[in-house]
């Protein structure tokens, strides 16, 4: 994963939050991080230690979570072909994707993953802004 992040320099901000890496960069109107957390997975033949990749895009802040959006989230959750949206804590709308560090093992595989993510948050959020109100997560690039 190291190396992964290191061919990523220049296009983002490594931080590190809890001793865990965290990637951070913007691409259009959204802001988008590339988390690491441990993980343990339950197998047959024993527990294996491995690393989950969390992408996360952020789509909205400040958007009022009505019904009728709620329902428009779930509905595009069963239609898109990867990753699902998702509120946060603070009720900003997120766009995610997590994969097994184990099966990423370039910069190139990573990236694979990170545009279907990246390209939905920026598509989605002008959509949810025009229909729903908020702001788009790119509007609050300074406080990332």
């Amino acid at each position: 994963m190291h190396q992964i992040v290191i061919q990523a320099e220049g296009h983002g901000t490594l931080k590190t939050d809890n001793n865990r890496p965290r990637f951070v960069l913007t691409y259009g109107s959204t802001r988008v991080e590339v988390v690491v957390h441990p993980y343990t997975w339950d197998m047959a033949t024993g527990p294996q230690d491995d690393s989950l990749i969390i992408l996360r895009g952020y789509v909205t802040r400040n958007t009022p979570l009505q019904p009728d959006l709620l329902t428009f989230l779930l509905h595009q959750n069963t239609t898109l072909p990867l990753g699902m949206f998702g509120i946060t804590a603070n009720n900003e709308i997120v766009f995610f994707h997590t994969i097994p560090a184990s099966t990423c093992d370039s910069a190139h595989e990573l990236t694979l993953c990170l545009a279907p993510v990246v390209d939905t948050a920026d598509h989605f959020d002008d959509e949810i802004v025009a229909r729903w109100g908020g702001d788009r997560a790119g509007d609050h690039l300074s406080g990332a």
